[in-house]
């Protein structure tokens, strides 16, 4: 499952979405709505991996929010029944349900 994660160019604006490519454009659009941004971008591995330093590059899990980032959603991922995603590893994978990744990370959802 590709995963993947959007900039504004400042610092402290990233965000994870898990539909790929074929959404890229619409899921750039509502969180450069969202952000009020003139411009957002998809951000390369090696721009972000610091930001995740307990895990390897390319297998950070949807938990900005425990690093300290603001985490944004899109309306297709809210409709799955159950999501998964690398565990901080790329052997390691946690499955579950959407409804309990909303509890535990409060993501902003994006309209699209």
């Amino acid at each position: 499952m590709k995963s993947p994660v959007w900039h504004e160019p400042q610092p402290g604006s990233l965000a994870q979405g898990t539909r790929g490519w074929p959404l890229a454009e619409k899921q750039a659009t509502a969180l450069q709505e969202k952000l009020g941004a003139r411009h957002v971008e998809l951000a390369d591995e090696d721009e972000f991996r610091e930001a995740f330093p307990d895990c390897e590059t390319g297998a950070m899990p949807p938990f900005g929010n425990l690093y300290g980032m603001n985490v944004f959603v899109s309306q297709a991922l809210r409709e799955d029944e159950e999501i998964a995603f690398n565990a901080g590893s790329h052997s390691e994978l946690i499955r579950l349900t959407y409804a309990d990744y909303e509890r535990l990370v409060h993501p902003t959802p994006l309209t699209n």
